[in-house]
């Protein structure tokens, strides 16, 4: 292409074909106006031109515009590089040398990729771990007009930096011959976010696979952890790619809703992780340019939690000893066993797993995949084999062998899903967790469909276990569910039984929520073989976040009539509540307290149950302070400027705030918000930088009963910050203890004088009082 308008250029040198260093002579430069894809770049570039008036543009400008630098021959003079236009494919150029404008032209795919992560990821690095203990009460007692039955379900915690441990213990008393003190579940456990992460010693529940069992057992534990790094998704999310050669704006919709809008840059472009639902959906792009053009993409999607993402993995290793008559016994364990299970997307399509188990002398292991199948949804199968060594010697019994076979697929769609899952296993085939004296079950079979008509929704279920030595399990329900307005919510579930104990049943259930806490609701059950439906009406209020009441009456007529109501009420420090249960048979009162006990930076801190993670906030020395957790009021300081705050979401960030109009009107405010990330069951301390400033005004007198003069400088000793003086000796100060000592400077004359006093200040709630007239004696030159 030939420069526009005409123009003639003188050149100094013709340019040889493939001329890559320096040249003897220069070729002429110009600062010309650069237009990229019709839009001005707001750059002034330097450009060569050759022997045919092609322009050569900058290396550094077109890195600085985006554009890939062709693989041919380059320029270069005065020490930088440059590159002619005509070199690269799918630009085109136009140069005006009257206005001094030169036009480029070039196609989207020459600008570097565009890559937006969109995933969300909310979480950070848990802050310092304030050391600790709590113990979490679940205390009941009971009686019916003939015997009082209580009990307790206690859980001691201590937490460090080093992890947290938790022992739970059942505390019994006239509930037969069992023992009055069980012990529950002893453990520590390390969590480790970067590695995604934890290390358990003591009880735990093993690792599960498509066809392994989790088994209890007291030992050690190494696995993975995703709740360390709240917000990671980890199976795979769909992606879109697309070009524009201008700057534009992309909205992104997810099944016909807008779930994002964002700005790219000239080229093409990539959205990875986007914000979809799990099932079978539509993305569409809608890309707009600076001029008002627009471009749709449109591409279906399927996404399941069943696939991992590609290079992520998922593991549970480990060893120990099996837990036997759990809540029945304390100390009950019974073989050695090893387990390991690990799972890795090695494609965002296909994710494979191996799980083998060793428990006592028999030994299982087997190998799983879940593979995305195109038009259909995700399907998945696994082979698994299992030897069982001889009882003991001259016992007669031979080495046990046996085979597992599991195949299933799942479809999800927003208006349809299905999914079946079967499993067949041989004779010989044993594994953990298997009931002792129990053989394998011949085939397991699980299969459901759901459909959305309209406004409900109606749902199928299938089950069937065929056993070897006892009689098969057949279970059938249908069940509908509909949004019918103003009256509520309507359910309908038919469940059919088979085998030889089979049985027929039907309910019908309509809900209508009456506020946000508030619920009434209506049912009729009917069986095979009642003569009347066993009908209830129930009407309950749950408890608020923070403090205040709920209750719950119920009333039902049938087979079996009861009349129920129960009330509690939720404070600070915990939740009491009592119950009334009236029947034909009996009248029983009951009665219950929960609640919790931390003990951390020195002080002992009742709450609610502390399930998960906690805080200390502390407002230094003031009492009263409304503290909120993500914009709403739980709690107030207490009379020491400090509160417990439960509930806190573990490596997340939590927002806590203050209230600013609880703060005396003298406060010093750095902050009113902090995010807290708390480890997971454990405690930090977060202090608000806000204070009392403990202003007062006054009048200074010297000496000589003169006001000190105006200018001249007070300050409080142990502060650094003096206050100048006003006429007539008056002077404010802010930063007062109960007794303070006062030093005042001045210069008179060329000389230097200096004087002190010594400053009570009164108690009280006047945020800036007037103390008068105070005498600065100890004059010195």
């Amino acid at each position: 292409m030939r420069p526009a308008g005409g123009a003639s250029f003188t050149l100094l040198v013709l340019l040889l074909p493939g001329l890559s260093v320096a040249a003897a002579e220069m070729l002429p430069e110009s600062l010309l106006s650069v237009r990229l894809n019709g839009v001005d770049t707001g750059d002034t570039a330097l450009v060569l031109q050759d022997a045919g008036g092609a322009p050569l543009l900058r290396a550094a400008d077109l890195q600085r515009w985006r554009l890939a630098l062709p693989g041919g021959a380059s320029w270069r003079q005065d020490g930088e590089e440059f590159f002619r236009l005509r070199d690269i494919a799918g630009i085109h150029w136009t140069l005006d040398a009257g206005r001094q404008v030169l036009s480029v032209d070039a196609a989207a795919g020459l600008f570097d990729r565009t890559r937006l992560d969109l995933a969300v990821r909310d979480f950070a690095a848990a802050g310092p771990v304030s050391p600790g203990l709590l113990l979490n009460y679940d205390l009941s007692v009971a009686y019916d007009g003939r015997q009082r039955q209580s009990g307790a379900l206690l859980g001691a915690g201590a937490f460090n930096r080093l992890g947290s441990g938790v022992a739970n213990f059942a505390v019994r008393d006239g509930f037969g011959n069992g023992p009055g003190v069980l012990r529950l579940d002893t453990g520590w456990t390390l969590d480790l976010q970067a590695q995604r992460a934890s290390l358990r010693l003591g009880d735990a529940i093993s690792g599960i696979s498509h066809w392994g069992r989790a088994v209890r057992f007291g030992g050690v534990q190494w696995a993975t952890n995703f709740g360390t790094q709240p917000g990671l998704v980890t199976f795979p999310l769909p992606s879109m790619n697309g070009e524009t050669a201008l700057p534009s704006t992309v909205d992104l919709y997810v099944n016909g809703a807008l779930q994002l809008r964002r700005d790219v840059p000239a080229g093409p472009f990539s959205l990875q992780q986007l914000p979809a639902v799990t099932g079978q959906g539509e993305v569409q792009l809608v890309v707009r340019d600076l001029l008002g053009r627009e471009q749709r993409i449109v591409a279906p999607y399927y996404a399941t939690p069943r696939l991992l993402r590609q290079g992520l993995h998922d593991f549970s290793y480990e060893a120990g000893r099996v837990r036997e008559d759990f809540g029945l016994a304390s100390n009950h364990y019974g073989r050695t066993a090893w387990s390991a299970t690990h799972r890795v997307g090695l494609s965002d399509s296909l994710t494979v797993e191996a799980h083998g188990e060793w428990v006592g002398s028999r030994q299982a292991a087997g190998l799983g995949a879940v593979l995305w199948w195109p038009g259909v949804g995700t399907v998945n199968g696994a082979l698994a084999a299992s030897h069982s060594g001889a009882t003991g010697s001259g016992s007669g019994q031979a080495a046990r062998v046996g085979r597992l076979l599991a195949l299933g697929a799942e479809h999800q769609a927003r208006r349809f899903g299905f999914g079946i899952n079967t499993q067949f296993a041989s004779s010989g085939f044993e594994q953990a967790g298997q009931l002792p004296g129990r053989q394998a079950l011949r085939q397991n079979l699980q299969a459901y469909a759901s459909v959305t008509l309209g406004r409900g929704s109606l749902s199928l279920a299938y089950l069937v276990q065929t056993a070897r030595d006892r009689d098969a399990v057949r279970l059938l329900s249908l069940g509908y569910s509909v949004d019918l307005g103003w009256p509520g919510f309507l359910g309908v579930t038919v469940l059919r039984s088979g085998g030889a104990h089979g049985n027929l049943m039907a309910s019908l259930t309509l809900t209508r929520p009456l506020d946000a806490r508030t619920t009434a609701s209506a049912s009729a059950t009917l069986q095979q073989g009642d003569t009347r439906p066993q009908a209830q009406v129930q009407l309950q209020r749950n408890l608020p976040v923070d403090e205040g009441t709920g209750y719950r009456l119920a009333a039902s007529t049938g087979v079996d009539p009861y009349l129920q109501a129960s009330g509690a009420y939720r404070h600070a420090a915990g939740t009491a509540g009592l119950e009334v249960d009236l029947s034909r048979r009996q009248a029983a009162l009951r009665a219950n307290a929960t609640g919790g006990l931390a003990w951390v930076d020195g002080s002992l801190y009742a709450s609610p149950r502390i399930d998960d993670s906690f805080a200390v906030v502390e407002v230094p020395g003031l009492a009263g302070v409304g503290v909120y957790a993500d914009h709403q009021l739980v709690a107030r300081t207490g009379a020491d400027g400090k509160v417990l705050l439960p509930r806190l979401r573990a490596y997340q960030r939590n927002p806590l705030q203050i209230e600013q109009a609880d703060l005396p009107l003298d406060t010093r405010i750095g902050s009113l918000q902090i995010e807290a990330v708390p480890a997971y069951r454990s405690g930090l301390v977060v202090q608000f930088p806000v204070g009392r400033s403990r202003g007062a005004t006054l009048t200074v007198l010297g000496a000589d009963g003169k006001p000190v003069p105006a200018g001249a400088l007070a300050g409080v000793a142990g502060q650094a910050r003096q206050q100048p003086f006003g006429v007539e000796g008056q002077l404010y100060l802010q930063g007062l203890q109960a007794s303070n000592r006062v030093v005042v400077q001045w210069t008179v004359g060329g000389r230097r004088r200096r004087c002190a006093f010594d400053l009570m200040l009164p108690a009280g709630t006047d945020p800036l009082p007037d103390l008068g007239v105070r005498t600065c004696a100890a004059d010195a030159p």
